[in-house]
Order: structure tokens, then C-alpha cells, then sequence
């Protein structure tokens, strides 16, 4: 959202400024960063003693959505000084928005929040509900890590999750008719825009007949291995996949004109897919996808004393629909 400068008198006897380079970013929904400067504006007192912040203090903040709710990662710098990073989600942008606020009040006031401790013996009162903060300028225990040597983190981005999809639909030209197809799949990470699903796919029982007495019973069933792109927009992810799938194509002969023997066939095709996802809550959505198969092997069955039954086509298609649950 670009650069807002911020200007505090701080301190009654010592008139200092203390600047505040403040970098906002943050999705359509979020307060815009004018608004932001106001509330780190109206968090600051108008005097706070004769301690001054003495550097400007530089802030970027940035908010991603994150499922159902938002991740902020905000991050405090002086020239010259320490660097500090804090990493925050809620449901609401707005609160992310009130949290910059008060961490960066605090940063800029620590003689006021020396100030509001408690006395020695008095317990501190309960705190509300929401992120805690703390002074970002004094963490006896640690110092405060350089932008350069600061340890890697991950708790600013989405978490991993995996999800179970179970889902119903119909497969087009893999049998002689359309067939009732089901199937599951398992998403990791579930809460990432890149994800892997391995899945299975099948039609359980089709029944075909080629003479009046005589016909077989087919079935297909498939796993399939897919990389998706899946990016979050609010509540929804559209999805684009690419994979493979391997199985078996089989069938038995039924009729008194034939005997009851079964014949299996290996089954593979490469699969291109694309859909969309809708979040319900944070752990359960709904989700729709047309998938396309392409071929590499062409099984084909046939009756003896009958004639051919069945030869799989160059191409096929399913259409999903389903459930969505994360596990974690």
C-alpha cells in the first residue's frame, strides 16, 4: 500500500520525533493503511515521559488470507538497531489491524508500558481475548535477532493441513455407458495453493449385454496421483491439476450362452483436471471437479463364440462433486 510516515512529539520536558516508516499490505477486505496509521496514531499517548524512541522505527506489515480467516507478519526495525518480528492470525482482518497498532505503540512507548506493570506482589490483571504483546525492544533472555542471522519461520504462512475428499459422480467412455463413478482422495497440504492428491477412482459394476443371452458384468477401478495448483481467493480455491492414473479394467462373462469366466486388463492414462473449491467452515468445504483422461492403453474384452463386447476408447472424462473435511 506503499510508505506512511507517522509523526509523535514524544516526551514533555524534550520535545523528539519519532517516526514511523509504516509499509501495509494487506487484501481488499483489511483496513487500508491510512486507517492503520490512525489506530497506531490513536494507541500513542500524547506524552509518555522523558524516554524517547530514540530511531525511527520502520514497520512492515503484511496480511495474507489464510483459509477462512488471515495471517499477519509484521516486522520492527531501527536503523542500525535491532530488528524484531512478530507473527499473528485471526478471523478477522480488523483485529490484525489493532494488533500493528498496539505492538507498534508499544514499541514506541516502552516507558509507558514500564509504567502500566504491575507493583511487585500484585498479580497482573487478565488479559482480553486475542494475541498477547509484548515489548518488542526488551527480551532479557534473548537479544533480539538481526534480519540477517533471524531463524527461519513458518507460522506466517498457511498451515499444512491434510484433508479426506470423498466424492461421487459419473465416468464418461471408459465403459460402453456412462457409469456411476466414486472415489476419495487425500490433499497435503490442504491449506496451500500447491498441493499433491492421491486418490482412487472407480465404477464398480456396469452390466452389458451383446446377444440375448448373453452379455458380461465390467467394472474399472483406478488410483491417481495428481500436483495441484489450487490458490485461495477468500473462501474460494479454483484448482488446476495434472497426474496420472493406473489400475485395472475387468470383466466377467454372464448368459447361459457363455461361461462365467473373468479376464483382467491393466489400465493407465495421463489426467489433466480442473475445479473448485468452496469453504464452508475452516474444516469442512464442498468441491467440484471435471477431470479428463487420455489413454496410454486401449484394454478391450470379448466373448468366445459371441464376438467383442467392449474396447476402451482414446479418451474419457469424470465429474465430481464432494465433501472436503481437514483432519489437521
Amino acid at each position: 500500500m506503499g510508505p506512511w510516515m507517522l509523526q509523535w512529539m514524544l516526551g514533555s520536558a524534550v520535545s523528539v520525533a519519532a517516526p514511523v516508516d509504516l509499509h501495509w499490505d494487506a487484501p481488499a477486505p483489511c483496513p487500508d493503511a491510512e486507517a492503520t496509521a490512525a489506530r497506531i496514531a490513536a494507541r500513542t499517548p500524547a506524552q509518555i515521559g522523558p524516554t524517547p524512541v530514540p530511531a525511527p522505527v520502520r514497520v512492515d506489515a503484511r496480511v495474507a488470507a489464510v483459509g477462512t480467516g488471515y495471517a499477519l507478519t509484521l516486522a520492527l526495525a531501527r536503523p542500525g538497531g535491532p530488528s524484531w518480528r512478530r507473527d499473528v492470525t485471526s478471523d478477522r482482518c480488523d483485529e490484525l489491524a489493532e494488533a500493528t497498532a498496539l505492538i507498534v505503540a508499544v514499541a514506541l512507548d516502552p516507558v509507558f508500558l514500564a509504567e502500566q506493570a504491575p507493583a511487585p506482589g500484585v498479580p497482573p490483571p487478565a488479559s482480553p481475548a486475542g494475541p498477547s504483546i509484548a515489548s518488542p525492544w526488551s527480551r532479557p533472555s534473548t537479544p533480539p535477532a538481526t534480519p540477517r542471522d533471524a531463524p527461519a519461520t513458518t507460522s506466517s504462512r498457511a498451515p499444512f493441513g491434510v484433508a479426506l475428499r470423498p466424492s461421487v459422480g459419473a465416468w464418461f467412455g471408459a465403459l460402453p455407458r456412462i457409469g456411476a463413478a466414486i472415489g476419495v482422495d487425500v490433499v497435503l497440504p490442504a491449506r496451500r495453493a500447491l498441493r499433491m492428491e492421491l486418490g482412487a477412482l472407480a465404477i464398480p459394476r456396469q452390466r452389458t449385454t451383446v446377444a440375448p443371452d448373453a452379455g458380461a458384468q465390467l467394472w474399472l477401478a483406478t488410483a491417481v496421483l495428481r500436483g495441484c495448483f489450487a490458490p485461495a481467493v477468500g473462501r474460494v480455491r479454483p484448482m488446476a491439476c495434472v497426474g496420472v492414473a493406473a489400475g485395472a479394467i475387468g470383466g466377467r462373462g454372464r448368459g447361459s450362452a457363455v461361461a462365467s469366466t473373468a479376464a483382467t486388463q491393466p489400465w493407465a492414462s495421463a489426467v489433466a483436471a480442473t475445479g473448485l473449491e468452496v469453504a464452508i467452515v475452516r474444516w469442512l468445504g464442498a468441491f467440484a471437479r471435471v477431470e479428463g483422461h487420455a489413454h496410454l492403453r486401449r484394454p478391450g474384452f470379448h466373448l468366445d463364440a459371441v464376438g467383442p463386447v467392449h474396447r476402451t476408447g482414446q479418451a474419457s472424462a469424470t465429474a465430481l462433486v464432494g465433501l472436503q473435511a481437514v483432519l489437521r
